[in-house]
């Protein structure tokens, strides 16, 4: 799927620093897999009443995604 979007400039110059992923696509791909992997951490850590781990569910979570 294609997508125009309008990032703020600032916004999008720190997340290439903290991510070191220069190219905008891969960038955004990576932003939304996190997303994801976040919000099921805490959709499981409200299941569970537990959010002790919860940090460590979404590294799990997110690096059980395939990377380009």
């Amino acid at each position: 799927m294609r997508a125009t979007v309008t990032i703020d400039d600032e916004l999008l110059y720190r997340a290439k620093e903290f991510s070191g992923i220069s190219d905008n696509p891969k960038l955004i791909r990576r932003a939304i897999e996190y997303i994801i992997a976040y919000e099921h951490a805490i959709a499981r850590a409200n299941e569970t009443g537990s959010f002790d781990d919860m940090r460590l569910t979404v590294k799990r979570l997110y690096d059980g995604v395939e990377s380009d």
